[in-house]
Formats: C-alpha cells, structure tokens, sequence
C-alpha cells in the first residue's frame, strides 16, 4: 500500500469509532483510560500499551482514545505474560540470595525449587485458569478477557452519550461517563476538600495528605503513589528514552518529561475558547472554563444560598461560615483560608514584588495589581457609575464613588461622631485628635500628619 493510499485510509476513518492499535471501525470500543482492566491491578489501558510497546499514548494526541474487543484482549495477555516473567524472575533472583553457600555456577539442576522457603505469596507459573462465559461458554484464559467477552453480547443494549455520542455498555458506565461533561465529582477528600469524578482518583490523591507510596522500586529504594510513575522511573535505571517528540524528534525516559518539553513547541494551550478566543491546556479546563460564559454554577452553599461555578471555591467559601483558617503565615501566625491568600500575605514579609510594569518598574505583589496599575499609563477607566456616568480604574474607587450618591458614610469618627465614605479617611482624621505625625522630613525632621503635607513640605528645601 502506498503512502497515498493510506492518507486516503486515514481521512476516511472516523476516529471517535477507530481502534488506536489495529485502526478497526465499530460501535463496540473500551476508551484508552478505562481502569482496572486486568484484575487487581489499578492501570488504564493505555499505561498498559506503553508497558507493553513504549509507545506513548496521550489524551491531547487527537488519535483515537480507544481499543477494540480483539486488541484489548490481545493487549491484556501480552501485559499478563510480562507480569508473569517480572514475577518468576523476581522469585529466581530471590531463591538465589538464599543460597548463600552455593558457588552461583555449582547450582545442581535437578535440585527443586522450594517456593514454599521463599515466603513469597506466588503460584506455579504454569497453573491455568478457565473463566468460563455463562452466556456462550466459550472459555478464556483470564478474568479480565473474559470480562471484555462479556461486552460483545450487550452490543443490542447500546447506552450512548448524547452529548458526545460515545457508547458504553452498561447504564453505570454512561452514567460515570455524564459526570466528566456535568463537571461532577462526587468524591471529596476529607483533608482539603478537593472533589475527583472517580472513587480511585481520590484514593491516589490521599496519598498526597497520607504521603503512602505503595508501588517500590526493586533497584533503589525509592517510592511512588502511582504505578505509572513507578513504570517512568524504571526506565531511568534502564537508560530507555521511549517517549519521542513528534516534532523534533528528541526523546526523553519519562512521559511528564515530553509533555513538558511539548508545550514549547504548542505554547502549552491547544484548546481555544469558541466564545472569547483564549486557549486552555486540556479539554477539561476548557470545560470548566466555557461555564464562566454561560453562568453555570452548580456549587451551591446550603447556609447562605451563594452559588460558585468550581466545587473548590464552595469548600473556601463555608470557611467563612466556619471561621476555619487552615493555613498559617509562620512568621506572624496571621491564618487564611485558602492557599493563594497565605502566599500573597507572605509577600508582604519578604518584600517580593514579582510583577513588574514594563512601562515604570514598578513591582506589585499580585496580577491583579499590576493590572490596576496599568491602567494608570492607558488611562483605561473600566467601572462606570450608572447615576453619574463618572468613570473609575479599580472596582474600589466604585464603590467608594456610590456612596456619594446616598451619602452613606460608614466610617464614624469615635472623637467628634464625623462619618467618612473611607477608612482610610477616617485613619488620617483621627490624627486630628490624636496629634500622631508618622511622616517626617529628612532634612530638618519636622514632622506631619499626611503624605500631601510633606510633600509640599519638601519643595522648601
């Protein structure tokens, strides 16, 4: 076949309904991220390929994101047989070590081997299993193809996503499925309030808070919470660079690796907004972005009615009913509700500005500051007053403006009973009454009460 005729082939195919392995067209497919495919082992399918061929299989490839029937069970008695040889090495390796007294080359042959001795929790690698389909009672060799068997029967009971038109073979599948497109998750950890669509996604997240790293490595004593990081990291001892960029053709041992190295070729935001244009980095943040477009907020609190669009912003805001403040600024104590606060608050004791104006320098501790800022050198004045068309750069100087149209001065002088519209007002009145001047000249230390005073001050030197 010529590379002509298969460009052809190839925009032919419907990817939605192609196998990624044999490029077969039909209904009945399991998706690339499908868990628990061989029994008792938490992998997807597509860790299973890349254990399996090297190939590196990714969500935002645009290739198809599923198997058919005949490659998965292709796929699970390869994974199975590797398993098998990983185990029966292991288990020779260790028989070696207990053989202390033994020169590794004098080893009699006919000498059995003692599993029992190795108090190792394993099976005679020969021993077969047959699962046995109930329905046609045709046999297979494990559970898990027999589960995939299990599929092609329900193929007249199709249950299909009406809003991306996948199929599933069972309602329970469709309805884990609805979850991703409604942005559901049911699953909330218990430490920090963060909520996962599946039940085993929570479990490897709370190996964060309980810092568990089940999957070890045999070749260093290093650890990790998932055992796809555990399949990267083995192949740094092995020196194997797999995973191969398909613009440069530079290659790298780890997947995370060659994502990151990808965005410097695709910016790191491939998914544009079809409303406003901006670019996301996956189609679940597009998801989650498209709600600021149409107002959905699904995150409701139950003490003040108040709606969010994101489930994490709704954990945040019940603090205020709870008064919790989880994180702690070590140098003074201060504590704060969410994260991003403590970090900006943290700013203020190490003085680090790390946005910078590139039209004066001058450095502000948020974005949203250097945005205010700019607008001093555009002119920009955003927020306008509906009663008196007057204009204003920040949200603040706003609101502070209405209540000049009800005269609502809620900053009450303790001294004289004068309401101010500001605090900031009432502060500098109040040295009024108190005679406090904390501005003072440089030059002949005479001292003020305001900025402006001193100021004015100064141009007399």
């Amino acid at each position: 076949m010529t590379a002509a005729q298969i460009t052809l082939n190839l925009k032919s195919l419907d990817f939605g309904r192609t196998c990624r392995t044999c490029l077969t067209v039909c209904d009945e497919m399991l998706s690339l991220e499908s868990a628990n495919i061989v029994s008792d082992k938490g992998i997807t399918v597509s860790e299973m390929i890349t254990v399996c061929t090297s190939l590196q299989i990714c969500k935002t490839d645009k290739l198809p994101q599923q198997l058919c029937q005949k490659c998965l069970i292709a796929l699970t008695n390869s994974y199975t047989f590797q398993e098998s040889c990983k185990k029966s090495e292991f288990i020779l390796r260790t028989y070696l070590k207990t053989l202390n007294n033994h020169d590794y080359f004098n080893i009699n042959e006919t000498e059995p081997l003692d599993l029992q001795s190795l108090s190792l929790d394993t099976k005679p690698i020969n021993e077969v299993k047959n699962f046995t389909c109930d329905l046609c009672s045709q046999c297979f060799l494990t559970s898990a193809d027999l589960k995939i068997h299990r599929r092609s029967h329900m193929k007249n009971i199709q249950h299909q996503c009406k809003i991306c038109n996948q199929k599933f073979s069972s309602s329970s599948s469709l309805c884990r499925h609805i979850k991703i497109h409604k942005g559901i998750k049911t699953h909330l950890c218990n430490e920090c309030g963060k909520g996962f669509t599946r039940s085993d996604d929570l479990t490897q997240h709370m190996r964060t808070h309980t810092g568990e790293k089940p999957y070890s490595c045999t070749h260093c004593p290093k650890s990790f919470t998932q055992s796809s990081q555990l399949q990267e990291h083995l192949r740094a001892h092995a020196a194997e660079c797999s995973f191969v960029c398909t613009v440069c053709g530079k290659a790298f041992s780890r997947y995370n690796s060659l994502s990151g190295h990808m965005k410097i070729h695709n910016g790191g935001k491939t998914y544009p907004c079809s409303v406003c244009g901006k670019t996301l980095s996956s189609t679940g943040a597009l998801t989650l972005h498209m709600k600021t477009h149409t107002g959905q907020k699904d995150h409701i609190c139950t003490l003040c009615g108040k709606a969010f669009t994101y489930a994490g912003h709704l954990v945040i805001h019940n603090r205020i009913h709870t008064g919790e403040r989880p994180y702690v600024c070590k140098d003074c104590g201060k504590g704060f509700s969410d994260s991003s606060r403590l970090r900006v608050h943290i700013r203020s004791h190490s003085g680090e500005k790390p946005y910078v104006c590139s039209v004066c320098g001058r450095g502000c501790v948020t974005s949203s500051e250097l945005k205010k800022h700019i607008r001093i050198h555009t002119g920009e004045k955003p927020y306008r007053c509906k009663i008196c068309s007057k204009s204003y750069p920040r949200s603040e100087d706003l609101k502070i403006h209405l209540k000049t149209h009800t005269n609502n001065r809620d900053f009450v002088c303790s001294y004289c009973n004068k309401g101010f519209f500001q605090s900031s007002t009432l502060r500098v009145h109040l040295r009024i009454h108190t005679g406090e001047k904390p501005y003072k000249c440089p030059t002949c230390n005479k001292s003020f009460s305001q900025t402006g005073t001193l100021a004015a001050h100064l141009k007399t030197h």
